[in-house]
């Protein structure tokens, strides 16, 4: 398992957006019900990128925060 989490199958770029994160956005993404233009444009007003990829992992714990903010904001 330690060599598929370093190996490159496991990050989806050179920055190290990991795949768990890319998942784990997309599971947010869907219970807040946002379609992918609704998400890109998120994206593009509060962390200047439009495409999920580009992310760096620091970047991406960063947008996971602030989509769980997000999400426990509508739930309440």
């Amino acid at each position: 398992m330690n060599y598929f989490a370093r190996s490159p199958l496991y990050r989806l770029n050179k920055k190290y957006l990991t795949l768990r994160q890319k998942l784990y956005i997309t599971h947010i993404k869907d219970d807040l019900s946002w379609d992918q233009a609704h998400f890109r444009n998120f994206l593009k007003k509060y962390y200047k990128k439009t495409e999920l990829q580009t992310f760096s992992k620091k970047e991406a714990s960063k947008l996971i925060e602030s989509l769980k903010h997000i999400l426990g904001a509508e739930k309440s």
